[in-house]
């Protein structure tokens, strides 16, 4: 019986010191915290030092009073965070979306790969790009793109669907003050494979003076094919596809 109350009155002893302790330990942390804080450091930055919850940080900074240069640094440290948080979610919904947009390229390439365009598939084509791209005017067509690719494909298909010769087509600059005319014929001549022989006077932009261009930018090209039986045509099947596709 002695042995055991021996035992109880240890157990008690250790347990008081160990409360001890802990008060002691936790009143050292909280100053510690207290000293982080007037110094300017942010939330996160003295809970990883320490170890010690928000909630805790919170209730015993409550009422504490921040110099003007603690506060200043609490608050440029807080824009930084959140400036490096916005990057990391930026990069994170690049890569997603760079992850999507290859699946879905991946499924076209499934999808489409071996279909093939007639004469009529390409002429329906034309037709809806000249529709939303084009310049509506009698007895010619023309379409006018910064874009080289959709230029190409409008002359191409000219050539593929009525062996629209290079005499046929004229072709026009709308550049930058700061852009070299002869470099930029150069490059559409190259990209549209078309004649330099048929790229008239180019026009700059003067409310561009001073102003530098971008890089890779080449201006707007204009490709003009003056044929009114090719305007007529092209129209036919516009109207002809819109009703088609308004279900009349």
């Amino acid at each position: 019986m002695y042995q055991y109350c021996r035992y109880g009155i240890l157990y008690i002893l250790i347990s008081k010191v160990r409360i001890m302790l802990s008060g002691q330990i936790r009143d050292q942390l909280k100053q510690q915290a207290l000293t982080l804080r007037k110094q300017g450091w942010s939330y996160p930055m003295i809970e990883a030092e320490l170890g010690v919850i928000r909630s805790t940080l919170s209730g015993w900074f409550r009422g504490l009073k921040l110099s003007a240069t603690a506060s200043k640094k609490i608050l440029v440290r807080k824009r930084n965070h959140m400036a490096r948080i916005r990057l990391l979610a930026s990069a994170s919904h690049r890569a997603h979306g760079d992850q999507l947009r290859r699946e879905v390229e991946r499924q076209v390439t499934s999808d489409f790969d071996n279909l093939s365009l007639g004469i009529k598939q390409k002429e329906a084509l034309l037709a809806m790009l000249y529709l939303g791209e084009g310049f509506k005017m009698r007895s010619m067509v023309g379409l006018g793109n910064s874009n080289w690719q959709i230029l190409r494909s409008f002359v191409n298909l000219l050539r593929d669907i009525y062996q629209v010769p290079d005499e046929r087509l004229r072709c026009f600059l709308y550049l930058r003050a700061d852009q070299v005319v002869e470099e930029e014929v150069s490059f559409w001549s190259r990209s549209l494979a078309i004649p330099s022989s048929q790229f008239r006077k180019s026009q700059k932009d003067k409310r561009t003076i001073g102003k530098k261009t971008y890089k890779d930018y080449h201006g707007v090209c204009a490709v003009y094919c003056y044929d009114a039986r090719i305007e007529k045509r092209i129209t036919a099947v516009q109207a002809w596809l819109l009703k088609k596709l308004m279900g009349l």
